[in-house]
């Protein structure tokens, strides 16, 4: 029997990129072109993974982790937090692609990873 087992990364509020940022990110990343979802999340060891997104209306999608935070960068002239920190000072879960995280900014997502456990009988 083949059972998938779904780990929860973070859990917290969705905010998104604004269009086209992602395709951008992917090629200097040189990832390989992924024509489904996008998100990007404080953890850079899962760029490049699959995962797991459902919101609170638990619609799930499956996405790739295109882009992380960045522990050097400053969020803007007034705002002197690096993008890293801005996600964990606002329980920011990950930031979605555009088509999917306009209507969902500032709403409950949940990302997971995924493992399969094969049962023998």
């Amino acid at each position: 029997m083949n059972r998938m087992i779904l780990i929860l990364l973070t859990m917290g509020y969705a905010s998104r990129y604004d269009p086209g940022v992602f395709k951008s990110v992917e090629r200097v990343r040189g990832l390989p072109e992924w024509s489904g979802g996008h998100v990007a999340m404080a953890d850079s060891s899962l760029v490049g993974q699959k995962v797991m997104i459902c919101d609170e209306k638990h619609i799930c999608w499956i996405a790739r982790v295109t882009d992380c935070a960045s522990k050097h960068d400053r969020q803007s002239e007034t705002d002197p937090r690096s993008g890293y920190e801005w996600m964990i000072d606002g329980n920011v879960a990950g930031e979605l692609d555009y088509d999917r995280g306009v209507s969902r900014v500032g709403t409950i997502i949940r990302i997971y990873q995924w493992t399969r456990r094969y049962e023998y009988e």
